[in-house]
């Protein structure tokens, strides 16, 4: 039986990322050196996210959202190819992650504003029974 994966639906406080490729030359037309060039990516899109986790009785939602831009560590979490597709994902926690980036000074706003609605609404999640 030969598996055809469509979607990557993350668990807990999973976030699968799709990496963005470094170019391999400065736009001043320097090559970067080899080395550099096989350093797994560690700048991606955000493609979907897990609901969250719950620990000592406690729910703490996942911050991020599909289409945050990101950065994390070169080595972290799972790296995985879509065998129909070819295109390659990071699966990793959310912990795993530095930071969002933004494109501007309103974008970052915006994503300020996201994550602390989501941390709110974790707050009130855990202490309602």
């Amino acid at each position: 039986m030969q598996v055809k994966p469509k979607h990557l639906i993350p668990l807990r406080d999973m976030v699968v990322v799709l990496p963005v490729e470094e170019p391999t030359q400065t736009p001043s037309g320097l090559h970067l050196p080899e080395r550099r060039q096989e350093e797994p990516a560690t700048l991606g899109i955000v493609e979907s996210v897990g609901p969250g986790y719950w620990e000592e009785a406690q729910f703490t939602p996942t911050r991020l959202v599909a289409g945050d831009m990101v950065l994390f560590a070169p080595f972290a979490g799972l790296r995985w190819q879509n065998p129909i597709t070819k295109q390659s994902y990071v699966i990793l926690r959310e912990r795993d992650i530095h930071c969002a980036v933004a494109e501007d000074e309103s974008e970052a706003k915006r994503l300020m504003q996201i994550h602390e609605t989501r941390e709110r609404k974790g707050e009130n999640d855990g202490d309602s029974d």
